[in-house]
């Protein structure tokens, strides 16, 4: 008699954090130059794209600057807290779900 040696085999499945937008939007007090650079500087944003997504928000009232596991959003709005402490603007972002 021959034995047969099986393996079993366990497959995990890994999800996909949930991902959150960040989404700035828009006043009439804070600086375009100040916006630009928020964009680039925490969202790394090329200067086009931040002039886009400044211009968008002016328009619209808001905009999706940015699609994140909710750590890295929360990180990236603390990083903007803490410029806006140092400036007084009121530039506000929020943080909303991706799909709900």
């Amino acid at each position: 008699m021959q034995e047969t040696n099986t393996k079993n085999i366990t497959r995990i499945k890994i999800e996909e954090p949930p991902m959150y937008k960040v989404v700035m939007m828009n006043d009439d007090e804070t600086t375009f130059d100040f916006v630009i650079f928020v964009l680039e500087d925490i969202f790394l944003k090329s200067t086009k794209e931040a002039t886009r997504l400044c211009m968008e928000a002016h328009l619209k009232g808001s905009v999706t600057v940015g699609i994140y596991p909710r750590d890295i959003a929360q990180s990236k709005l603390d990083s903007v807290e803490s410029y806006k402490r140092k400036t007084g603007f009121p530039l506000t972002f929020k943080i909303v779900p991706e799909r709900i």
